[in-house]
């Protein structure tokens, strides 16, 4: 309802220490007592053309009052007046003050965390209807002066029932005061949308923690089964020494490639997989990356696993890893004998490929084209996903974490322009 740029703050009337601890935290209110102070209402007519007026008064811009009758329109929900009980007229229900908020839905939600959401002219086709579960509920605007914020746990009661129970609220404070208040009554810094966290977006998280969906690449876990099929993308020394044991002792030891044959000096070059039965390194993988292409190679199970469908699941994570990297061709040279098992995943012979000899083993050219992925990674895209570790694009790293300090970044000065380091 507000606009300071072209979204749409958050204000209230708040004196509390944001450095602290949450002093108001909502669940710690007293519904009972509050409802002996204050009313909160649906407001309709010219109890909307009020508040609209009042909040252009306040806070210096505001939406149309036709906006906001469309909001409401499409959701009831979305605005609540408040006012003091012992100034209440139901028959002529003035307000004091107001809360607005936006039901997102999904698209409305992705937006929000993608800097391109509208909350100046909110799209309806963005916001849940009435009936409908939102995917985030958006705090557009508060207006809530002379003590009148300490109702917000009554607002907040409204928009808890069992459609929206557990859906996560967000406010983007753009004044201090705003910042304050929605700190002391529970908000904190840093929303987290997708994946990727906001450091201009607060978050009062109302769901259920839950460890995003494993990806096919990344779906070890030390919660694993006994006998539980995991791949990680090797990220530690410890992560490589397994790689190095399993194909020591499939290549090496089984299969007797000398070890500077199969040790080539291109494993620090590459991305390898590290596949585990439970918790034991039983298989892996490496991928090297070239300009238009990438290459899966080093496949290796060691033999007590390979009834398993390990072997399956490593050659399909690669191909997704590459997918995800933006890679539309993996090409391979795997085994002659090996050709039908590549097969299964849609390689097919190089045309104009050859059959060539090495470690005395022969091999053929294969590739697979591919689609790209639909998130895949591409300059222009949110800068955290390609500071994030190998292979956990789709979760928070630290480093987009240490953003959430909000020191100010250095600069150097040159040529009369100001360069971050």
């Amino acid at each position: 309802m507000t606009i300071h740029q072209p979204e749409l703050a958050f204000q209230a009337e708040a004196q509390l220490d944001h450095r602290a601890r949450p002093r108001h935290a909502l669940q710690d209110l007293k519904i009972s007592e509050l409802g002996k102070r204050f009313v909160v209402f649906m407001p309709s007519g010219g109890v909307i053309d009020a508040i609209v007026a009042a909040g252009a008064r306040a806070i210096g811009g505001v939406a149309t009052s036709d906006c906001v009758r469309q909001v409401i329109s499409h959701n009831p929900d979305s605005v609540w007046a408040i006012a003091r009980r012992g100034r209440y007229d139901a028959g002529n229900p003035v307000a004091e003050g107001f809360f607005a908020f936006l039901m997102l839905n999904a698209e409305g939600l992705r937006q929000l965390g993608e800097g391109s959401f509208n909350g100046a002219q909110p799209d309806l086709a963005l916001l849940a209807g009435q009936s409908e579960r939102p995917a985030g509920i958006y705090s557009w605007a508060v207006f809530a002066p002379r003590g009148l914020a300490a109702a917000v746990p009554l607002v907040l009661e409204k928009v808890s029932s069992p459609l929206y129970q557990g859906v996560d609220m967000f406010s983007h404070s753009t004044t201090d005061d705003g910042v304050r208040y929605v700190e002391a009554i529970g908000f904190r810094r840093g929303a987290v949308i997708d994946g990727r966290v906001l450091p201009h977006l607060h978050w009062l998280k109302r769901s259920a923690a839950q460890d995003p969906e494993p990806l096919i690449y990344d779906s070890y876990r030390k919660s694993n089964g006994p006998s539980q099929i995991g791949v990680t993308v090797a990220r530690t020394i410890d992560d490589v020494l397994r790689v190095f044991s399993v194909r020591s002792a499939v290549y090496c030891a089984e299969q007797h490639c000398p070890h500077e044959e199969e040790f080539d000096g291109n494993d620090f070059s590459a991305t390898h997989l590290l596949g585990y039965i439970g918790h034991e390194p039983a298989g892996c993988v490496r991928i090297r990356c070239f300009a238009d292409f990438a290459k899966i190679e080093r496949v290796a199970i060691r033999s007590e696993f390979r009834k398993s469908r390990l072997a399956y699941r490593l050659i399909r994570a690669a191909i997704e890893l590459c997918r995800t990297k933006g890679y539309r061709r993996v090409y391979g040279q795997p085994r002659v004998d090996l050709l039908r098992f590549y097969s299964h995943f849609g390689f097919r012979l190089l045309e104009g490929g050859k059959t060539f000899c090495f470690s005395d083993v022969d091999y053929a050219e294969v590739v697979l084209d591919l689609e790209r992925a639909s998130n895949a990674l591409a300059i222009g895209r949110d800068p955290y996903l390609l500071i994030r570790p190998e292979g956990r694009w789709h979760m928070p790293g630290i480093l987009e974490r240490s953003a959430q300090r909000g020191a100010p970044p250095k600069t150097l000065q040159g040529d009369g322009i100001e360069l971050p380091v």
